[in-house]
């Protein structure tokens, strides 16, 4: 969440926006390339944008502070733009990159109640986050970005693509979805599979038409806040280039399950969505740029997760636009919280929601260019740094 609520400033060129997420040092050198590359009329993408594999390298907790060494495989394909959205610099397809990020704290701070930073809230005071230059609260006056009350990144550092595997580490999948399906049914006595394959359909039309008219309310209730913002993050670009996704004839052909985790934190159920559309994308005065209206069939990997110990309810939830917790209608802050009850209905712990969707890499198998080769507006090297990456879950390169 962090990545995306920072690339999304980059993006925008808007240095205020990335203030509450990198320390001093590493927000001296974004800003000054964001203050570069509006002076130049251009901004950087990052089209479909996603992390095929994370992994925790490093972990330190001492009496000075505490930090947290991130690798993120990512697939991308990087562009320069100008402020008329003319390609200058493009690397012409999805490629593979890779970036190592560490996130500090001082050893006396604490996670925030009241979800920090992320949810745009002072990690000290919890008003509504609003810093000042140097970073400090304008409501309590304490120094949010130093990593005194909440992590901040401290350092992003290239990295070569290692492959990791996006499975979860909290769990195994069972042997086979019998098995899997019987661990679920044991520890949640009203599961049924086929009730969870109706969800399912539902949600994934509902998301499909929410990704065609560029905008996610519609489906924000049952994703996950990665697979939210990301998904956000690529609509962003599209409507910054002029361009929409359009999917006609959708059609359901079937819906099998494939993988299921009964693990220590969450429950993963993976389903293989069998689907036929004609995809393409069109530009502003609906001329077709890419694909054609011929329906052709393909298949998506879903993965829905939520919290151990969750029972089915009978209850209204988040597929019928309805707060799991409280009843209200659905109305959630920026990282999937009830407005009215507070609750987080989008974390899993109410409600199955989507948190990773996959598709065949349609990436090359090297490593990527040299930045040399993609320029300085592309990648906003920092120090020898890049910023990017980002901690949620894998999503499709067309997503």
């Amino acid at each position: 969440m962090t990545f995306f609520l920072v690339k999304r400033g980059v993006q925008k060129n808007d240095a205020a926006a990335i203030r509450p997420y990198l320390n001093d040092g590493v927000f001296g050198a974004v800003s000054q390339n964001i203050v570069q590359s509006k002076a130049q009329h251009r901004h950087t993408l990052l089209e479909s944008l996603n992390v095929r594999g994370l992994a925790v390298e490093d972990a330190q907790c001492t009496a000075q502070g505490q930090s947290i060494q991130v690798h993120f495989d990512l697939v991308y394909r990087a562009k320069t733009v100008d402020d008329a959205n003319q390609t200058l610099a493009d690397e012409g397809q999805d490629r593979r990159h890779a970036e190592r990020w560490t996130f500090s704290r001082s050893a006396a701070a604490r996670t925030a109640v009241n979800g920090g930073v992320i949810a745009s809230r002072c990690p000290s005071c919890g008003a509504e986050l609003r810093l000042s230059a140097d970073g400090t609260c304008a409501h309590c006056k304490a120094s949010v970005t130093n990593g005194s009350v909440d992590w901040v990144v401290t350092d992003v550092q290239p990295a070569a693509f290692v492959g990791y595997s996006g499975d979860s580490a909290l769990g195994l999948a069972a042997p086979t979805t019998a098995e899997g399906v019987a661990l679920l049914t044991a520890a949640d006595k009203d599961f049924s599979l086929g009730v969870f394959e109706g969800r399912v359909k539902t949600a994934f039309l509902a998301l499909q038409d929410a990704w065609c008219k560029q905008n996610l309310d519609a489906g924000r209730a049952f994703m996950s806040p990665g697979a939210y913002f990301t998904w956000s993050a690529q609509l962003e670009t599209l409507a910054a280039e002029g361009r929409r996704n359009v999917m006609e004839n959708l059609s359901v052909r079937a819906i099998e399950p494939i993988r299921i985790v009964h693990g220590r934190v969450f429950d993963d159920l993976t389903v293989r969505i069998t689907a036929a559309a004609a995809d393409f994308e069109v530009d502003q005065s609906n001329k077709i740029v890419f694909g054609d209206r011929s329906v052709r069939p393909f298949m998506e990997d879903w993965t829905f997760q939520r919290s151990v110990g969750v029972a089915t309810s009978n209850k209204p939830g988040t597929l019928e636009n309805t707060c799991p917790s409280c009843g209200a209608p659905v109305s959630l802050t920026q990282i999937g919280e009830c407005r009215y009850c507070k609750a987080a209905v989008t974390s899993g712990k109410f409600d199955w929601v989507v948190s990773r969707i996959d598709q065949e890499d349609g990436a090359g198998s090297g490593t990527g260019i040299s930045l040399d080769n993609i320029g300085q507006g592309i990648a906003l090297q920092v120090g020898g740094a890049i910023v990017g990456g980002l901690l949620s879950s894998l999503l499709s390169n067309r997503r």
